[in-house]
This record gives structure tokens, C-alpha cells and sequence, in this order.
């Protein structure tokens, strides 16, 4: 039976004490800034065509911008146009048209690991018939590639003054 003997031992210990060392002369700067381009799907629940209630999908485009103060945490503005107009049913059985509804909102950033983002915050749905208080939770899977940027999976759900939308799609995003 071969044992592992001191010089082996001794080899493995400078490696795990010798490589952290080395990393940290070799340390990046922290790329602050990301700029992503979005495009997906909206999901309406709660649509409304021909009298009847049934789920609406709108193609959406987005532009948003994440600043990072630290690894982990950031603030973000996130940007939404919706490429169509539909009919959505309210909270209060009313319904209201919505024709190309742009959201701004404001978020707050946690990377729990570097291929997993949650973020959450307040905005607002401007639309030429009538203008939401929107709150936006979501996530994102996203794989980066090698700190420069990369592609993520995105989802979130826009809680609407009257109504609610779930969000689907694909950001590709740069790190500057």
C-alpha cells in the first residue's frame, strides 16, 4: 500500500497557501457598470379580446443599466416597451387598453452567486391612456463571460397598480 508521504503533503499545502497568494496580485478591477439589451415575452393574464378573458402575449424590448457597489449589490434602472396594444381587465372587473406601455423602474441588485441575480423595486407604466405604479420582482440566470458581460435568462412579475404581467426573455448585457 503506497502511502502519501511529507514531500507530497508539503506540495499540496504550498499549492493551497501559493495560489490564493498569487490571485491576489492578479485581482480584477470591478467592472461597475453593465449595459443590457432585453427581448422577450409579456404575459397578461388577464387580457381581454372579444369580450372574453384570456391570456395575451406581447412581445417586449428592453434597455437597462445595472451600477454595482460592490460584488454582490447594485441598483439598477430597468427599461420596458411593449410592442402592441391589448385590452387587460383591472382589479376592479373595470378594463383598460394598454397601447405600447413603457415601464421605468428603479431596482435594488443582489448577485447571489455570479450565475444568479434577484432584483426588485418601484417604477412606473406610462401609457397614453392611463399611467401604473409598478413594483418588479425577478431573477435572472446568467453566465458571464469572463467579466466582460454574457446572455441571461430573464423573469420577473410586474405587480400593477390594476393588474398583474409575468415577463419572459433573453438579455445580453456588456460590462464596462
Amino acid at each position: 500500500m503506497n502511502a502519501i508521504g511529507p514531500p507530497a503533503c508539503a506540495a499540496v499545502l504550498l499549492a493551497l497557501v501559493a495560489v490564493p497568494l498569487a490571485a491576489q496580485g492578479e485581482e480584477e478591477v470591478l467592472k461597475r457598470h453593465r449595459i443590457g439589451l432585453y427581448s422577450g415575452a409579456t404575459f397578461v393574464p388577464e387580457g381581454e379580446e372579444g369580450g372574453e378573458t384570456k391570456l395575451i402575449v406581447v412581445p417586449t424590448v428592453g434597455l437597462d443599466y445595472d451600477y454595482k457597489f460592490s460584488e454582490r449589490f447594485g441598483v439598477g434602472l430597468y427599461n420596458d416597451l411593449q410592442l402592441s396594444s391589448y385590452l387587460v381587465q383591472t382589479f376592479d372587473e373595470g378594463a383598460v387598453e394598454r397601447s405600447f406601455a413603457f415601464a421605468t423602474v428603479l431596482v435594488a441588485v443582489l448577485e447571489a452567486t455570479p450565475w444568479l441575480e434577484f432584483y426588485a423595486g418601484p417604477g412606473l407604466e406610462l401609457e397614453k391612456n392611463e399611467n401604473f405604479w409598478v413594483l418588479k420582482l425577478g431573477g435572472s440566470v446568467a453566465p458571464t463571460f469572463g467579466g466582460i458581460g454574457g446572455a441571461s435568462l430573464e423573469a420577473y412579475v410586474d405587480y400593477k397598480e390594476e393588474y398583474i404581467s409575468i415577463g419572459l426573455g433573453i438579455k445580453v448585457a456588456a460590462r464596462l
